[in-house]
């Protein structure tokens, strides 16, 4: 099926929070190294919230559910983390949808779009900065790229999360160049970005209940 419907959204972000809260440990042991070693308890901290919402209210229209999931995560993070992974979800709630019960693969593509923008606008991170953008931006061009070339939605939603993890294991090379990572310089490289890392696992929810 080309379209997605908003209880599958539902159902895929309810995975996306399961995966991030059982993730909390390793995210915490990156941001230990080369962080202030609360990116982990931040992220399951939201998802957590994030999670019990969606397991009490069920949701028709995409808009609202991105924009909850983005709100919840705005207010239950706190700091950075907490703005940059929220707007990317409000940023795919104002996307003009043509229905907003069920939304098309393309659709999906300007929503993982406007969020990657809006979290480079916020964050001011380029490509090769050592950050989540640095997973984020070869995931959506990767889902962007399947679905212009007529993909099924298995194929766009693979893509997008194999991108996601090539994307993080990049930073591993990569100087930081933003937030707290940056004042570790050289003492960073061996280690992944645990932002870019938390990406990789929201494609990995995401493919595996939409594909």
């Amino acid at each position: 099926m080309l379209m997605i419907a908003a209880g599958e959204i539902q159902k895929a972000l309810i995975r996306v929070s399961e995966l991030i809260v059982e993730a909390e440990p390793v995210l915490t042991e990156i941001d230990s190294i080369i962080g202030d070693g609360d990116h982990g308890t931040g992220m399951k901290r939201g998802f957590s919230a994030v999670y019990d919402l969606l397991n009490i209210k069920s949701f028709t229209a995409v808009p609202d559910l991105f924009y909850m999931t983005g709100m919840e995560l705005l207010k239950k993070m706190g700091g950075a983390s907490g703005v940059l992974f929220g707007s990317f979800f409000i940023s795919g709630a104002k996307v003009q949808f043509q229905n907003e019960k069920e939304i098309t693969l393309s659709e999906m593509s300007l929503v993982f779009r406007s969020g990657t923008d809006s979290i480079m606008k916020r964050g001011k991170a380029q490509s090769g900065d050592k950050t989540m953008i640095d997973a984020l931006i070869p995931a959506s061009r990767a889902f962007q790229e399947a679905v212009v070339q007529g993909c099924s939605r298995r194929e766009c939603f693979e893509r997008a999360y194999k991108a996601s993890l090539q994307g993080a294991q990049a930073t591993v090379e990569m100087i930081p160049k933003r937030g707290r990572a940056k004042n570790f310089r050289l003492d960073a490289i061996g280690y992944p970005d645990p932002g870019a890392i938390s990406v990789t696992y929201i494609f990995g929810g995401l493919k595996d209940v939409l594909s």
